[in-house]
């Protein structure tokens, strides 16, 4: 799917897990997870957009075994961990369309690629503080966040 950019266009792609035509002719896409999936409200506030590109994506009809104009039904996370006591949970991602846009809206994916697009963009070295799920990093280190603060003056104390 071709979305357009400020100075190119973007080819939006993805590979979904699985996509379920229901019985009333709406859309369930699925992700499956082995670790910790992200929560609803990083679906809801765009902090983790995989499941909204899919969406948008399959309601489109960008999937070569899904037609065009199917309702988005539900976005959910499987959890498969392979353990006796709990091998699988299912986790709804489906964003709460009162605190953001349903999850075929467009809007989220347009802003963040305008973002990628405007060259005099910030960028931010570390994730977003509202991450819980990427709480260690593994380029913190390239970073040097406490290098800068020391030389900012603004230690933590």
């Amino acid at each position: 799917m071709t979305v357009p950019g400020v100075t190119a266009d973007f080819t939006l792609m993805a590979r979904a897990d699985r996509i379920d035509l229901l019985a009333e002719g709406s859309l369930r896409v699925i992700d499956y997870k082995t670790g910790n999936p992200p929560s609803r409200t990083a679906v809801t506030e765009a902090r983790a957009l995989q499941l909204r590109v899919e969406a948008v994506l399959a309601a489109a009809g960008a999937f070569s075994d899904v037609a065009a104009g199917h309702e988005i039904n539900s976005l959910e996370y499987w959890k498969l961990s392979g353990k006796r006591s709990a091998p699988g949970e299912i986790k709804s991602a489906s964003p709460d369309t009162k605190k953001g846009p349903a999850a075929d809206d467009m809007s989220p994916i347009a802003d963040l690629l305008c973002h990628f697009d405007d060259d005099a963009a910030e960028w931010r070295s570390e994730v977003d503080e509202k991450d819980q799920l990427n709480k260690f990093s593994d380029y913190r280190h390239l970073a040097r966040i406490d290098e800068w603060r020391v030389l900012a003056g603004d230690e933590e104390e």
